[in-house]
């Protein structure tokens, strides 16, 4: 994990491009997410999210990349992206 256990919000800047396997895995405390709009492509590794129980909010950008498995653990995410929101329900839709 790149946070302290204690984070619940984070605001990513538009230059992070890449959020690597398990960077956020574990972060009991982070509840919402918020990528800054930007065109450039932004990959979103398997697992980058996995067992952030309490995340309930991401907000992605237009061209983000997430890879299958990423939320995994994350029971109650609603992640918005390009307008739609994504559950665990539907969330295979998002993968790539």
């Amino acid at each position: 994990m790149i946070i302290g256990t204690a984070v619940t919000s984070i605001s990513l800047p538009a230059s992070v491009t890449t959020v690597d396997e398990y960077a956020f895995h574990g972060a009991d405390k982070l509840t919402t997410v918020t990528f800054a709009k930007s065109k450039a492509t932004t990959l979103i590794y398997q697992n980058a999210f996995k067992d952030c129980k309490n995340l309930t909010n991401v907000s992605l950008p237009d061209g983000a990349v997430v890879r299958k498995g990423a939320f995994d653990g994350c029971p109650n995410v609603k992640v918005t992206y390009k307008g739609k929101t994504y559950t665990q329900k539907n969330m295979s839709s998002l993968y790539s």
